[in-house]
């Protein structure tokens, strides 16, 4: 299920994609934006591991139909010691091989206030790619950092909600 987000009022659409039994996108776009257009795709991720394969088939459509350049991006803590940090890299490198195989490259920033990193690397992309929270099996959430960064960003959001 494919939803538009003109304004970010979450509650109506919290409750329509925890009833949906299936995976739901929703997309916040500016006027204008078209699909087609997209170069740049920035990727937040918490660093968990696990591959999301609706989001993997999403990238691999967008790359298969046009040079993209995909950037999977994961935020530390601020007091991360550099060597902590270039690991947290190469790690992020082979996670994003295995989603993006051509096209892909991986940042880990260093930053205390998450959603200003997220918003500060989406000034030089076309898309960004969010997951959405999962509270527990029938209910799901934007929660606050995907709503902040659709708010705070001046181009397209995709936000995934996985089936169950």
């Amino acid at each position: 299920l494919l939803l538009g987000l003109s304004h970010i009022n979450s509650r109506h659409i919290e409750a329509l994609i925890s009833e949906a039994d299936c995976d739901v996108v929703v997309l916040h776009a500016p006027p204008g934006w078209k699909l087609e257009n997209v170069r740049r795709v920035l990727v937040p991720t918490a660093g968990q591991g696990g591959h999301d394969k609706f989001r993997a088939r999403l990238l691999g459509n967008l790359c298969r139909t046009g040079e993209r350049e995909v950037t999977f991006l994961r935020i530390l803590p601020a007091a991360v010691p550099e060597p902590s940090r270039a690991e947290a890299e190469r790690r992020l490198e082979r996670y994003a091989q295995v989603e993006v195989p051509n096209n892909a490259r991986a940042l880990v920033a260093r930053s205390d206030d998450v959603v200003q990193e997220v918003v500060e690397q989406a000034q030089n992309s076309d898309l960004v790619v969010l997951g959405l929270q999962r509270v527990n099996r029938h209910q799901k959430q934007f929660g606050e950092l995907a709503l902040a960064v659709a708010q705070e960003v001046g181009c397209a959001t995709v936000m995934i909600s996985r089936r169950r």
